[in-house]
């Protein structure tokens, strides 16, 4: 369920209710092995499991496509709008900046999305390399 969550950037995760009663039923089917290891169960894929994936290939990389593109769309949609905003300009920028990059111009937006990852991920404490303000030459 978990692993489920950060595909979806925690935007969605799935209940209990939804999930067991689907492993118990691949269980039936031959699909998957549950173990207990301490005090909670693991499920691991069989070789009819591994077969019934290959058949069901195209099926499954169409949901794995549904659910990345729903998982974008509540990630967008949970932004601050300055926030959605301010992204939206900047891949405009970068799809005009296209092939016209100065000397140390690139290495400098790159300072600046740091910065910004160090913001959002709470790690503050680790320094991110000061930001220059002139015009690289």
């Amino acid at each position: 369920m978990q692993l489920i969550s950060n595909q979806f950037m925690q935007a969605y995760t799935p209940s209990a209710g939804t999930m067991y009663p689907r492993l118990a039923s691949c269980e039936q089917a031959g699909w998957i092995d549950a173990e207990e290891v301490d005090g909670k169960r693991i499920f691991r894929i069989t070789a009819a499991g591994e077969f019934e994936l290959k058949v069901q290939r195209t099926q499954v990389r169409l949901a794995q496509r549904r659910a990345f593109a729903r998982a974008r769309e509540l990630t967008k949609a949970s932004l601050p709008p300055p926030l959605a905003s301010a992204l939206r300009e900047f891949k405009r920028a970068l799809g005009h900046h296209h092939g016209r990059w100065a000397e140390g111009e690139a290495d400098e937006v790159a300072a600046l999305l740091t910065r910004a990852s160090v913001l959002l991920n709470g790690t503050a404490g680790i320094e991110a390399s000061p930001l220059s303000t002139t015009q690289p030459d």
